[in-house]
């Protein structure tokens, strides 16, 4: 019975297991022809694997290379996405360390708003400068509600409250803000805050600065992009 279907499946174990256990007509004239299919099929079966070896890893480049061109325009849902085609194609699992060192920067890059805004809330009942667009400010800090800092100041004998919006916040305020991030993220973010005001150059540095595998391939794109 011909081994042909197993062979154009990739599975060459069994094909081979069927050859060599073959004990119908004329096994033993047929053996020396059986040794040298064995032989063919476990050579085929070698080349086959490195073809998929090679496939896989180009996957996964590719997945990098796309994952990062999105975090670079800020789509991190597509980031996210770039990496579970890359998951798919390359069969590497979701879990990967390779996968999830690429999901979890995505994630928090897609978080840097909020981790800015919530670096406030350690500041609650602080009065404090502020680097805001118009210039420096001393405001009371009271908290971060609804996406924006809550913050009063004395005025007369009350007091004025004010929502200071992530957008009023100057870009200087926001990197010391990244300070206690913990690194190669620090790194990444603000890169991506040097983006944020059209800074390239600042925020290519500071993706090399990294030293990191994301941090690298974020610079690399950059200058492919260039």
């Amino acid at each position: 019975q011909s081994v042909a279907p197993l062979v154009q499946a990739g599975r060459f174990d069994e094909a081979i297991l069927k050859v060599d256990g073959y004990a119908g007509p004329y096994a033993a004239e047929t053996a020396p022809f059986r040794t040298e299919l064995i032989a063919a099929l476990k050579a085929k079966a070698a080349d086959d694997a490195v073809q998929k070896e090679q496939v896989a890893a180009r996957a996964v480049v590719t997945m990098k290379s796309k994952a990062a061109a999105a975090i670079l325009k800020g789509d991190f849902a597509g980031a996210q996405k770039a990496i579970d085609e890359g998951c798919q194609v390359s069969g590497m699992a979701p879990t990967a360390p390779d996968a999830a060192r690429w999901r979890a920067a995505a994630t928090r890059c897609s978080q840097m708003r909020e981790a800015i805004l919530g670096t406030f809330a350690a500041d609650a009942g602080r009065t404090i400068e502020i680097y805001l667009q118009t210039g420096p400010d001393s405001w009371e800090i009271r908290g971060v509600e609804n996406g924006a800092v809550s913050a009063r100041r004395q005025v007369g004998g009350g007091f004025m409250a004010r929502s200071i919006q992530y957008s009023e916040l100057h870009p200087t305020e926001k990197y010391l803000r990244l300070e206690k991030e913990p690194s190669p993220m620090r790194e990444i973010l603000r890169g991506l805050l040097a983006l944020e005001v059209n800074n390239p150059a600042a925020a290519q540095k500071m993706f090399e600065s990294t030293g990191a595998e994301v941090g690298r391939t974020l610079a690399a794109q950059m200058v492919e992009q260039s």
